[in-house]
């Protein structure tokens, strides 16, 4: 196969597209040009993955006690979600004993890039080297990384969201929404996808997302899920936090 010539996109199977690189806007967060929106903001991006995501689904009160927490999280980005979730963990008296976080990215970015853009929102805390340590290559699959030896892991899947969801078999107490906006990822956000979500749900599972866009509220309520409507974060109205309730199983 020939090298893709300067400027153009080179896309292999599961719509798995490395990102290219990654810029600032004006404000110095970090940027997605292709999406033309930023991964956070530099203002409370951590307040806000534990407000949205970690509170939204309750975690610390969901999981005490619990020997094993499984997370789906639709949107890796710059692990902000995760980095916020283990340090979550590591802090809490009531943790389960093992902890799965299950990330789903179809635009993984470099080592390099990834350490700058965490440290552009993060600076130098909350253990960034134990992830930049372990990044793997950007290579579509399933990719494993250990934290805390061994009771934390990261599976990192690279892929389209849609084709990786069908391979797993998993059972998820939480799940974390996280694309870019709908407006500008729609595949990211395809009803079909989140309906997908029910089948790897264990009961009383709970989802949380920063949109609650009317047509995410209508798929997710399809699916299964009880959902609600709350103040936001970070400057957005609203965001929306969600409990698997089927009427049959």
């Amino acid at each position: 196969m020939n090298p893709p010539e300067p400027g153009s996109t080179q896309v292999t199977f599961d719509g798995f597209q490395p990102h290219t690189g990654l810029v600032f806007d004006a404000t110095g967060a970090p940027f997605d040009s292709e999406f033309g929106d930023v991964f956070r903001s530099r203002s409370g991006a951590w307040r806000e993955s534990n407000t949205v995501f970690i509170e939204g689904c309750e975690l610390p009160q969901r999981w005490r006690g619990r020997e094993r927490f499984t997370v789906l999280e639709l949107g890796f980005g710059l692990g902000v979600n995760f980095l916020a979730t283990l340090s979550c963990w590591q802090t809490d008296p009531g943790r389960p004993r093992r902890l799965d976080f299950i990330s789903i990215e179809a635009r993984p970015l470099s080592t390099e890039d990834l350490q700058k853009g965490l440290q552009a929102l993060l600076g130098e805390r909350y253990g960034l080297n134990d992830l930049l340590n372990q990044w793997p290559m950007r290579v579509p699959g399933l990719h494993l990384l250990r934290f805390e030896s061994g009771s934390v892991t990261l599976t990192l899947a690279f892929g389209d969201a849609r084709r990786m969801l069908a391979r797993l078999s998993i059972g998820v107490d939480a799940f974390f929404l996280d694309g870019f906006t709908p407006a500008r990822n729609p595949r990211m956000w395809e009803p079909g996808l989140l309906r997908s979500l029910g089948r790897l749900a264990r009961p009383g599972a709970m989802l949380a997302t920063w949109s609650a866009a009317r047509f995410i509220r209508q798929s997710l309520s399809s699916a299964g899920f009880e959902v609600d409507r709350l103040p936001g974060s970070n400057g957005k109205r609203h965001r929306l936090r969600a409990r698997w309730a089927p009427r049959r199983t």
